[in-house]
């Protein structure tokens, strides 16, 4: 049996199916810590855990990925300009590939500070992208539509550059190094 052969037989007898599942075999690892059993024994249960994890990731990223390509309302579309992001909420399904979205209220929360110091243009935020913001929906904000293209994209126009990400959290970035 070759390498490869091996490798696959072991992570199709160790395969993990749920998050479940991976907290126990990570919790089981952690107790064979705890019992300062032998290293070689360790090493196995970190193999194996490594084996079937990738597996198990590919899924919930397959998921994620089938969920962002069909919004719902209550999900977000963050508009893209340059290097900052603003936040949108998703408030009606028209079609497949159109979406009418409303911009969020986003507050810099005050116990966030950038911390600049000498250098670059006129200075540089070394915390640049750590910042957290306060999202609130204002019912008076402008509502319009967002399409998708046939590249899967999502923007307001056809000659808009800038491009919406369907998100399942707002996200907002003000890049203070500009």
């Amino acid at each position: 049996m070759t390498y490869h052969e091996e490798q696959k037989a072991r992570r199709a007898a160790l395969k993990i199916n749920s998050q479940e599942e991976y907290i126990q075999r990570v919790s089981e690892l952690e107790e064979l810590r705890s019992l300062e059993s032998d290293d070689d024994e360790i090493f196995e249960s970190i193999r194996d855990l490594n084996l079937v994890t990738g597996d198990w990731e590919y899924k919930l990223k397959e998921e994620l990925k089938e969920r962002l390509n069909n919004p719902e309302v209550g999900m977000y579309a963050n508009y893209s300009v340059g290097s900052d992001c603003f936040p949108c909420e998703i408030v009606e399904i028209k079609t497949e590939n159109k979406i009418i979205v409303r911009v969020l209220d986003a507050v810099l929360d005050p116990s966030w500070k950038p911390d600049t110091i000498v250098g670059g243009f006129a200075g540089h935020t070394v915390n640049n992208n750590s910042q957290r913001w306060i999202y609130t929906t204002n019912f008076s904000n402008e509502t319009y539509a967002i399409r998708r293209n046939k590249r899967g994209q999502w923007k307001r126009s056809s000659r808009d550059s800038s491009t919406y990400r369907i998100s399942l959290t707002p996200y907002r970035h003000h890049d203070f190094n500009f």
